[in-house]
């Protein structure tokens, strides 16, 4: 022992019978193990030479000027830092000791996983790694709570966020996946059968959901079907390619309509039948003329109208001499109507159909 120690002891130990020892420490710190190989800060207010960073050995080891080997592996370093405390008081080096213990983020050290996963472990550090990266790896299970996974620091900080967030992880971060403790349901609406919610069960996928609420509708369409989910932008999905997507409790499942016609079609005595966009103001007679008029020699003066939503499907039937005299108002199209030019009332089938011949 140096003579300048020796003299620090002599000082020393002439208040060995001080107070007991305390230890002062940072609020959140981690509650996690320390581990073997770990890197720790530790600082002492009464005795600044011991104030470094020490690496934890193999055998879950520090060693520490003055009083050798401490083992901490195992204790958190709230533990670590009073038995550190106690044996500075105990071997009679100091009066009273008042250490904090921190860990140190190693360079590069692993990004650590566990919860709800497949299988816990570890994944290299490297620049620029996320959470999303980590996922790759790790798979959550279908009942991890991924609005709500905790990220660790080194230093005992901690984090709850959402995977859409898709946070950067820094060396030695702890990633834990909670399992979800919340509601059990979601909701299927839109153009589906029986919209409304359902039970959540472990595995359910897009194309199961929509099987239990009797499928798409009619007027539902299968390409546009939107997933809405908490902390996260929506998701656009179609059936069958995402049949197998994946749903978690409280997903909203929107299935959207299929876009309403925006055109009217024009047959029989028209100079060019077809289908022709639905201008703002759209009426039967300017319909006509933008399809080029009747043809010469044609005395067409009838137009029946086929409107989706009539009753009982049945068309409209116009006498176009009377709108042309001005004793009938001219008729405003819809998007969808199949208007027909003919010169005479046609036969109507028995559901009240135009009989097109």
């Amino acid at each position: 022992m140096t003579r300048f120690a020796s003299v620090c002891l002599l000082l020393l130990l002439a208040g060995a019978l001080a107070l007991p020892a305390t230890a002062a420490f940072l609020a959140g710190q981690a509650s996690d193990p320390i581990r073997p190989t770990e890197r720790l800060r530790m600082v002492c207010e009464e005795e600044a030479s011991l104030n470094r960073d020490y690496t934890v050995t193999r055998d879950g080891l520090i060693l520490i000027s003055f009083i050798g080997a401490i083992p901490v592996a195992g204790l958190t370093p709230v533990d670590a830092a009073n038995r550190v405390s106690e044996e500075l008081v105990k071997q009679r080096i100091l009066a009273r000791a008042t250490v904090r213990i921190t860990r140190v983020a190693a360079e590069n050290a692993p990004v650590r996983f566990r919860g709800a996963v497949r299988t816990a472990g570890e994944i290299s550090w490297r620049d620029g790694l996320r959470l999303s990266d980590l996922v790759k790896v790790c798979d959550p299970t279908v009942n991890a709570d991924t609005e709500r996974i905790e990220i660790t620091s080194a230093d005992g900080g901690k984090l709850v966020t959402a995977l859409s967030a898709n946070s950067p992880l820094r060396p030695g971060d702890l990633v834990h996946f909670p399992p979800y403790t919340g509601p059990r349901e979601l909701y299927v609406l839109g153009g589906v059968v029986r919209p409304g919610s359902m039970a959540w069960t472990a595995g359910l996928t897009l194309g199961q959901a929509l099987t239990a609420v009797g499928g798409i509708g009619a007027a539902g369409d299968p390409n546009r079907i939107r997933l809405d989910r908490t902390s996260r932008e929506p998701l656009r999905l179609a059936i069958p390619e995402d049949a197998a997507y994946p749903l978690r409790p409280l997903d909203r499942i929107v299935v959207e309509m299929r876009p309403t016609p925006v055109s009217i079609n024009l047959i029989g005595d028209i100079r060019r039948p077809g289908s022709y966009p639905l201008k703002p103001g759209s009426t039967l007679l300017r319909a006509i003329a933008d399809a080029g008029g009747i043809p010469e020699g044609r005395r067409a003066t009838v137009a029946v109208i086929y409107r989706l939503g009539t009753k009982n499907n049945r068309p409209i039937i116009v006498d176009l001499d009377r709108v042309r005299r001005g004793l009938q108002g001219d008729v405003a199209l819809l998007a969808g109507d199949r208007v027909l030019i003919t010169d005479r009332v046609p036969k109507l089938a028995g559901s009240g159909r135009v009989a097109l011949r």
